[in-house]
């Protein structure tokens, strides 16, 4: 700025003034009036525009008041960037040192200035004085329990040989007058033996007719490694307990057995193929239901046509609520994450077209799907204020995240108070104490809107908060329904830890195996029947399969058992 431009802004503008400025032409007199306002102060300027100088310098404030409103306005983005970037820092700082609990009752942990390889720990007098105390571990339920009563028990006695049986003081004979029983646990390994299948043959002398004994069929003809238990105990391994293909090839080479993890993936194809039918009846027994919940989440497919291995696929998941008498998990796999794919599988059956209320995340691909009544997911708008909570200093405690956390809170709680209520009452309530508490939130949320930096974690969660509120509220409308969509991730997690050992599918049918594979043992374990017991019953009876009538009887809830089996998942 030059020293005349600086002249013309000292006679015209208090330099000690940071408030508005409005400038404004005055034609009839000739003048230009520049006005400023300060907190409860106000006063103006006139500057006459008769003379050229007196032009020459209005131009110029007009110049600089120009260039100073370009300056303010960008100030101010940088401000709110910088405040971002901020709010970003701390939360991943506490993400990488912080717990990842978020229960609210306790402050959050403070990071300061912690890098990648040191963190800033206070240790009391206490703490020193106890360093070299070994840690013990502490059990929730104080007390050793007893061995679980249904395992197999085997007696090993031990006696005195008949020469120690005198007594040492009198030399009299000992008689046996109690015992005392110590019990361990004890593992066998896993045994693998080959059953030889041998089918009679007969022949007729008289005309030479040839007639072979009728054996047991398997549900995939033709290979030796299709036994019901076997492939029960592949399936178990990868889909209950995530054992990927490759560290089970291991442990077969350990054991003598020339496997790899492509005969292993090609079974589970294999099986997949022959359950499909079954596949189909859950999918329709889930859109007969009055509620569903869902959920999606990525994975990587290889060999997808057209794309390239990078690429994301998804798994979209459907299950039961809660208290569905027949509960149902239904793992589906797409090559993208269209709402198309939910809407096909909810309507795309005009006689099996699912009408209920559908409980997910904020994801917009759920919206327009006709005939259900979406609901949102209370714990999603609590995750949002969580992360603004963790990236306060240490001690605030009455900030805005605190008080949305607060009102949040007061609806969990009302949740656990009636969690063993019957729907019509859980219903009366919601309405009378859950209500209220919705309604207060939602003008407070109204208010603290337009006074929040949009892009920070306050503002987003408060943006996300009104964005679904039409949806997280309408919980109350019904006892039946849930608050949030807890279910549904506890159901996708099983997914999602077996994908961190599997990593991904090399095909599209590898993919396909996965997610029926993954609907069978989630739907067992909802059903609280064992998977491995499950799956054992479904490889055996599946060959005998005639229709779907018959394949109704291989639904967990329809199972029968046999004499002396029990597939109930151990207590």
């Amino acid at each position: 700025m030059s020293d005349e431009e600086a002249e013309i802004l000292d006679r015209l503008f208090n330099p000690k003034t940071h408030g508005e400025v409005r400038v404004e032409k005055d034609e009839r007199n000739n003048q230009l009036i520049v006005n400023w306002y300060d907190e409860g102060f106000s006063s103006y300027s006139h500057m006459n525009m008769e003379t050229r100088n007196e032009i020459y310098s209005a131009q110029t404030f007009l110049r600089l008041h120009k260039d100073f409103v370009v300056l303010a306005d960008r100030s101010k983005t940088l401000e709110q960037e910088n405040e971002y970037l901020k709010n970003q820092l701390a939360l991943f700082k506490h993400k990488e040192f912080g717990a990842s609990s978020e229960q609210f009752t306790s402050p959050p942990i403070e990071v300061g200035n912690a890098t990648n390889d040191s963190v800033e720990v206070s240790i009391s007098a206490a703490d020193l004085a106890n360093h070299d105390k070994k840690p013990r571990l502490v059990s929730s339920n104080a007390g050793r329990k007893p061995l679980p009563a249904h395992l197999p028990r085997e007696r090993v006695e031990y006696k005195l040989p008949p020469e120690k049986q005198v007594c040492e003081c009198c030399a009299g004979k000992l008689h046996e007058f109690g015992e005392e029983m110590t019990e361990r646990l004890t593992v066998i390994p896993a045994q693998y033996k080959v059953i030889q299948h041998v089918r009679q043959k007969y022949v007729c002398r008289n005309c030479d007719k040839f007639t072979v004994a009728e054996g047991s069929k398997s549900l995939i003809p033709g290979s030796s490694y299709s036994s019901p238990e076997f492939l029960a105990d592949v399936a178990v391994k990868r889909y209950q307990f995530g054992l990927p293909y490759y560290r089970q090839e291991t442990i077969f080479n350990h054991a003598g057995l020339p496997f790899n993890r492509t005969t292993l993936a090609n079974l589970m194809i294999g099986c997949v193929d022959k359950l499909q039918p079954l596949y189909a009846l859950l999918k329709s027994e889930l859109r007969n239901q009055d509620i569903i919940h869902a959920d999606e989440t990525s994975f990587q497919v290889l060999k997808e046509t057209n794309r390239l291995p990078q690429s994301n696929s998804y798994a979209w998941m459907y299950c039961s609520a809660a208290n569905a008498n027949k509960p149902v998990v239904i793992f589906e796999y797409q090559a993208t994450r269209s709402g198309s794919h939910p809407v096909k599988f909810l309507t795309g059956d005009h006689n099996n077209r699912f009408e209920g209320y559908l409980l997910t995340d904020g994801y917009s691909g759920y919206n327009n799907i006709a005939g259900v009544t979406r609901v949102g997911c209370m714990a999603h708008v609590r995750r949002k204020f969580d992360e603004a909570l963790k990236i306060l200093p240490i001690g605030t405690e009455n900030s805005h995240a605190h008080q949305a956390m607060r009102l949040i809170g007061s609806l969990y709680a009302i949740e656990r108070k009636i969690s063993d209520q019957p729907p019509e009452v859980r219903y009366k309530i919601r309405q009378a104490e859950s209500l209220p508490i919705l309604h207060e939130m939602k003008q407070w949320l109204d208010k603290l809107y337009p006074d929040v930096l949009p892009k920070s974690l306050l503002g987003k969660a408060i943006n996300y908060a009104l964005s679904q509120w039409h949806y997280v509220s309408k919980y109350v409308e019904d006892g039946r329904l849930a608050i949030d969509n807890n279910i549904a991730e506890r159901e996708i997690k099983a997914f999602v830890i077996g994908r961190k050992n599997w990593l991904f599918a090399d095909s599209t049918d590898g993919a396909e195996a996965n997610t029926v594979m993954y609907s069978l043992v989630q739907t067992a374990i909802a059903n609280g029947i064992e998977p491995y017991k499950y799956l054992c019953h479904v490889f055996e009876h599946m060959p005998y399969m005639r229709n779907s009538k018959d394949v109704e009887s291989l639904l967990p809830w329809n199972v029968r058992f046999a004499e002396n089996e029990n597939l109930r998942i151990a207590a």
